[in-house]
């Protein structure tokens, strides 16, 4: 019998962030981290306006636990640029949990945030 190689463990936890931008130059990129582990593949465009409204989400599957976790959120403009608007964190859940959290990001700024440990019940 041939040796198969293992599969992945399944990813338990979701992180999902509403976001949204108020930008005078192109749409807004951030990347963000979970305790210092870059989520996704790389810069991720915003592209729904703030002050229309909108929040647009952006989930992230791992298995990091229930917490708490340190949640960084780094700006950078279209291009990777210096950021010339605004970007919203709306709200922050983790594993469906809504933690509270909501900031506004101003030029080229990092926000790093704690998210609370989610209480299993």
């Amino acid at each position: 019998m041939e040796n198969m190689p293992s599969s992945p463990p399944p990813a338990y936890d979701t992180l999902t962030l509403g976001l949204s931008e108020d930008s005078l130059r192109g749409n807004l990129q951030f990347v963000a981290y979970l305790d210092g582990q870059q989520l996704g593949s790389g810069p991720q465009a915003v592209d729904l306006q703030h002050s229309a409204g909108y929040i647009e989400s952006f989930s992230f599957s791992g298995n990091w636990g229930p917490g708490p976790h340190n949640l960084e959120i780094d700006l950078i403009g279209p291009g990777h640029h210096c950021a010339q608007g605004k970007l919203y964190i709306d709200n922050v859940t983790y594993d469906g949990a809504n933690t509270s959290i909501g900031a506004a990001l101003h030029g080229h700024q990092d926000y790093t945030m704690t998210v609370p440990a989610v209480q299993c019940g």
